[in-house]
Parts: structure tokens; C-alpha cells; sequence
């Protein structure tokens, strides 16, 4: 038999992931051996990676793209559709408003300034090192002892993506 080379299990088609997870694409394909694979990312051949599955370990913000497979054998070529891949990167930052008013009992004004690239939080967490916690964008507590407290920011996006920051706060 002389059949062309055809794709007969697509990859997944979009797939959003944190930095530090792997992704694995897998494809199939029928025809007369022997078939060839080529993975693309972006049009752009990526070295080595010449199998049915592909998986890119510990991602990067420069890892997302569209991702797609070439198959060939003497008879023909076919191409899988794309895969995209999309990074959700989520950095925590905290601003801290009133920070001249360092004096015991006087109010801070905490506030999220994290970035998440694919929009809003699923959660915000805040510990306050005086074991006040709290949930929301912006906290307003005054500190009733003279001490340094390290403020924690716990943010998780939507995809379950996590970061923190520890910023501390000297009191007087």
C-alpha cells in the first residue's frame, strides 16, 4: 500500500499553564512507514523533537506560542492543527501607602498592586504579621506594639497560577 502520511489525532488546542509546570502535546498519524514527525513552535522547527508527543519541562514566559506537528512519509505530508500555548504569569506586589506614619497605632494602608496577564485573581491573601489576615485588594490596619512585621501577599490567578511577596514594616 501506498498511503500518504495523514494526521489522525489532533493535539489539544489551547492550553494555559504556569511558569514552572510542562505541557505535553501528543499527536498520531496513519500511513506507509516509516513517518517522519517534525514539532513547530511559531513556524520555527524545534530541534530534536522528532516524536509523536512533544512536552516542554519547567515553562518560561518565552514558551508560549502555537505548537504543531509535521508528519511525512514517501507518499505525502500532512500538518496537525495548532496548539497554543498560553503562559498566565502572576507577579505579587505590594504598595504601601502612609509608610511616613510608622508610628504605633497609626493606620497603613496596604494595597495589591499584583499583574496577572489574563486578568483577575481568584484569590488574595494577606497576613499581616500580627496574625491579621485579610481577602481583599486593599487593607487599612494600624499596629498596636513597637515591632518590624513582615506583610505577606498570597496571590493565585484563575488558573491556579501562585505568587507571593514579603514586604517589612517597621513600627515606632
Amino acid at each position: 500500500a501506498r498511503d500518504p502520511a495523514k494526521v489522525a489525532t489532533q493535539p489539544s488546542g489551547t492550553v494555559v499553564k504556569c511558569p514552572g509546570e510542562d505541557v505535553t502535546f501528543t499527536m498520531d498519524a496513519t500511513g506507509t512507514p516509516p513517518l517522519s514527525y517534525q514539532w513547530m513552535k511559531d513556524g520555527v522547527a524545534l530541534s530534536g523533537k522528532t516524536d509523536t508527543s512533544l512536552t516542554v519541562r519547567s515553562l518560561s514566559a518565552t514558551d508560549s506560542g502555537d505548537y504543531y506537528c509535521i508528519v511525512t512519509n514517501d507518499f505525502g505530508v500532512d500538518t496537525t492543527s495548532m496548539a497554543t500555548l498560553t503562559m498566565n504569569l502572576v507577579k505579587a506586589d505590594i504598595t504601601v501607602k502612609d509608610t511616613a506614619l510608622c508610628l504605633r497605632g497609626n493606620s497603613f494602608q496596604f494595597i495589591s498592586s499584583s499583574t496577572n496577564n489574563l486578568g483577575k485573581f481568584q484569590s488574595i491573601l494577606w497576613d499581616l504579621g500580627d496574625k491579621t489576615t485579610a481577602n481583599t485588594d486593599t487593607v487599612t490596619h494600624s499596629y498596636n506594639q513597637f515591632d518590624k512585621f513582615q506583610v505577606n501577599l498570597l496571590v493565585t490567578s484563575l488558573h491556579n497560577c501562585v505568587d507571593s511577596i514579603i514586604k517589612e514594616i517597621y513600627v515606632w
